[in-house]
């Protein structure tokens, strides 16, 4: 908290919540840019396309929760984003997978009565890592979640190589639980 406090005061960065989704709207380019350039580094990513961003915002902009999308703003420049969806698991093996006939209410019942947060998605521009971008983001997520009353927040894949990631969740009391590894073969 005094370090989210500090940044604030410093007046560098904005962080932007929301309340309803077509305030989304005019966020969604910026982040899925966003995501292209801190992504490009993982591997398998491939970069979206302008109409891939449309095409994505069409399909989950319905689903998505705004409580539960952070952003942070440098002048103008989204510079980091956060985005995390109540857990439908258990919906979704209700539902054995299948929205018909009745898989889509179960599903939907699921993230309401869901007790764990989903983190998807999150990325920080290069030039402003480790300037306090991520406390802000963390900050404002678990905020979000506690009103919520979540119990877990749970993240999304990180792999095992990601260093970075991986020591700020566990520095914020986070304990890893599962393990996610790309394999190759040379061919």
């Amino acid at each position: 908290e005094r370090i989210r406090e500090r940044i604030m005061r410093r007046g560098v960065f904005r962080l932007i919540e929301f309340t309803r989704r077509r305030e989304l709207r005019k966020f969604i380019h910026p982040i899925l840019a966003l995501m292209n350039a801190t992504f490009v580094e993982n591997m398998g990513y491939a970069p979206l396309d302008e109409h891939e961003m449309d095409d994505l915002a069409r399909r989950y902009l319905s689903i998505i929760d705004p409580r539960f999308v952070k952003v942070v703003a440098m002048n103008a420049d989204t510079v980091g984003f956060i985005i995390a969806l109540p857990s439908i698991a258990a919906g979704i093996r209700r539902a054995r997978g299948r929205l018909l006939p009745l898989g889509w209410l179960w599903i939907l019942q699921a993230g309401k009565r869901a007790r764990r947060l989903d983190l998807l998605l999150g990325g920080i521009r290069e030039d402003c890592r480790g300037k306090g971008v991520d406390v802000l983001l963390g900050r404002a997520m678990t905020h979000s979640a506690m009103v919520a009353v979540f119990e877990y927040m749970d993240t999304h894949h990180e792999l095992e190589s990601n260093t970075l990631v991986r020591a700020e969740m566990e520095r914020m009391g986070g304990q890893i639980y599962k393990r996610y590894r790309v394999f190759g073969m040379e061919v």
